[in-house]
């Protein structure tokens, strides 16, 4: 078993809000995990409007697939203009 982690640092630069915050980073979590089907949350900075960070999980049988699929969720994320990627960091895990 292999499993595939990211903490991915965003910038919501049209968040003027907690409130504006929240519902970005919603759409973001809820596409990210319709379109690929991994585990998604916010996980540190709830309370600050212009930043969150979040975090995705992945199981699967192989390395590589783990890392194609983070890599791709990356992308997406930043493919969906509601926030910037301003740092990311994979960590592969063989179980």
């Amino acid at each position: 078993m292999v499993v595939g982690a990211a903490t991915i640092e965003l910038y919501l630069p049209e968040a003027q809000s907690l409130k504006d915050k929240r519902g970005a980073v919603r759409r973001v979590v809820a596409r990210t995990r319709t379109a690929f089907g991994v585990s998604v949350a916010e996980v540190d900075h709830q309370d600050f409007p212009q930043s969150a960070t979040i975090g995705v999980a992945v199981v699967t049988s192989n390395h590589r697939l783990a890392e194609s699929i983070l890599g791709k969720v990356l992308d997406f994320i930043e493919d969906t203009h509601l926030a910037q990627v301003t740092r990311a960091e994979t960590e592969i895990l063989h179980l």
